[in-house]
C-alpha cells in the first residue's frame, strides 16, 4: 500500500485548473493521484486521454481491482465511483452522494483511513457541496485539505464549503502550494514533495494553458 494519495476532485468550472495543476506534477511524483470530477451519465470520456496528452504522469486505464503505483493517476469514469479499497481500485455503481456519481466525498473518504496521515484532498471549482465531507474526514485523520480560492474559483460555492471548521485558513500568498507531506505514523516512508509555483491567473475562471490556480491550505 502507497504511504498516501493525493485525491484531487471537482464540478463546474474544474477541468481546466485540475489540468493545469496536473501539468506542473513531476514524473516521479511519489504518491498516487486519485481524480473525480463531475460529469453527465453518458459523456464521451476525454479527460483522461487530455491528462495523458498534457501532463508527464502516466494516466492508468479505467479499470476495477486495478492496483494503485505511485505518479499514476487514476480517473474516475463517467457514472462510476472510483474509491480505494483494500490497496486496490474499485469502481463502484453505488447510490449517488450529494447527487452525483462519480461523488467526491466518496473517493475522499476512501483514502482517508488506509492513507493517513500523508493523505491529501484538493476540491477545485464546482457547484453545491460535494467533497466538503471528505475533506473532514481527510483532515480528522491528519491528512491535509485544500481548496481552490474561492476568489479564482469559476464556480467557488463547492470549494467555499470544502470543510467547514478547519480554523483559519492560511492563504500560501501568491503562490499555489500543493503539498505531499512528510508522514509522521510509526514505519511511514518519510516521503516529502512539493511544488510552489508564481501564480499566473488572469481573474476568475479566466485561466489559460500553463497557468495555475491558487489555493487555500485548509489548516
Amino acid at each position: 500500500m502507497l504511504a498516501g494519495s493525493l485525491g484531487l476532485g471537482g464540478s463546474a468550472g474544474s477541468q481546466l485548473p485540475l489540468v493545469n495543476v496536473l501539468e506542473q506534477m513531476p514524473r516521479d511524483f511519489p504518491g498516487s493521484f486519485l481524480i473525480t470530477i463531475h460529469r453527465h451519465a453518458h459523456s464521451e470520456d476525454l479527460l483522461s486521454a487530455v491528462l495523458d496528452k498534457r501532463t508527464k504522469i502516466a494516466v492508468a486505464s479505467e479499470e476495477d481491482g486495478l492496483g494503485v503505483d505511485p505518479g499514476v493517476a487514476y480517473v474516475a469514469p463517467p457514472d462510476r465511483h472510483l474509491l480505494f479499497v483494500d490497496g486496490h481500485l474499485r469502481l463502484s455503481a453505488g447510490a449517488r452522494e450529494n447527487r452525483a456519481r462519480p461523488s467526491i466525498d466518496v473517493m475522499l473518504r476512501s483514502i482517508a483511513v488506509p492513507c493517513a496521515p500523508s493523505a491529501i484532498g484538493v476540491v477545485l471549482s464546482g457547484l453545491l457541496n460535494d467533497g466538503a465531507d471528505g475533506l473532514r474526514a481527510i483532515k480528522a485523520r491528519g491528512g491535509r485539505a485544500i481548496i481552490q480560492d474561492p476568489a479564482e474559483a469559476q464556480y467557488p460555492r463547492n470549494a467555499g464549503n470544502g470543510g467547514a471548521r478547519h480554523g483559519a485558513r492560511s492563504r500560501a500568498a501568491s503562490k499555489t502550494h500543493c503539498a505531499y507531506h512528510r508522514s509522521n505514523s510509526a514505519g511511514g516512508s518519510g516521503i516529502s514533495s512539493a511544488f510552489d509555483m508564481p501564480r499566473r491567473n488572469s481573474g476568475r475562471g479566466g485561466y489559460r494553458p500553463g497557468q495555475t490556480p491558487q489555493y487555500f491550505d485548509r489548516g
